[in-house]
């Protein structure tokens, strides 16, 4: 008859999982430390010029343009004048914005665990205010030049002076352009991104305001 004894085996040393101390020091002195990169804050000249990123701007700086052409000083530096209260008032409230949420993301670190190539990915979509902004921005432009078209061709056939014509079709169309929708518009906006402050909520952009505003 055989004796069967079970036989436990002998106890061996844990397994080192992860790296060394001296591979993770060599590895943090070669690509830094394991943290999302942090986006580079937008500089108050950046700022500014983004708020000129806008369809009806456009219209309104090549109406500038042809008043400068046409000799008309006055209203074209009244439209510049327009336009950068506007951009200052943009500026003014989407670079505090900035500063306040740099201010709170430093007091505060959380933890997540996220897909990271996502984060850095560049939002495509629009507010909805400059969606129909741009709506109103297309359709206005072809409404002045179907207008300035048939004005040009309706006195062409009449005799009437081509100069005269194009004069006639430039003052049309800068006519029929907004100047006080921008800074209207600005304005409503920044009372706005006021009033969600006033409730603990930051807004970095000045259009996305409209979206949370609906929401409340």
């Amino acid at each position: 008859m055989m004796n069967l004894t079970a036989q436990t085996p002998a106890p061996t040393a844990p397994t080192a999982i992860g790296l060394t101390d001296v591979e993770a020091a060599e590895r943090l002195a070669e690509l830094g430390p394991n943290t999302l990169p942090e986006p580079e804050p937008p500089s108050p000249m950046k700022v500014f010029l983004i708020q000129f990123r806008n369809p009806i701007i456009y219209i309104l700086l090549l109406a500038s343009g042809l008043w400068f052409a046409t000799g008309r000083i006055e209203d074209a530096l009244f439209i510049l004048v327009v336009l950068l209260i506007n951009a200052s008032i943009g500026t003014y409230q989407e670079y505090s914005a900035d500063q306040v949420a740099a201010a709170l993301r430093k007091l505060e670190q959380p933890s997540a665990r996220v897909i990271a190539a996502e984060l850095g990915r560049a939002d495509s979509s629009q507010p909805p205010l400059v969606a129909r902004l741009l709506k109103f921005t297309n359709a206005l432009a072809l409404f002045v030049g179907l207008a300035a078209l048939v004005l040009v061709v309706a006195g062409f056939m009449r005799g009437l002076p081509l100069h005269d014509l194009v004069m006639t079709s430039v003052g049309l169309a800068v006519s029929a352009v907004p100047e006080g929708l921008p800074i209207a518009i600005s304005v409503a906006l920044a009372v706005s991104m006021r009033r969600m402050a006033a409730r603990n909520v930051i807004v970095r952009s000045m259009p996305a305001v409209e979206a949370l505003v609906r929401l409340r």
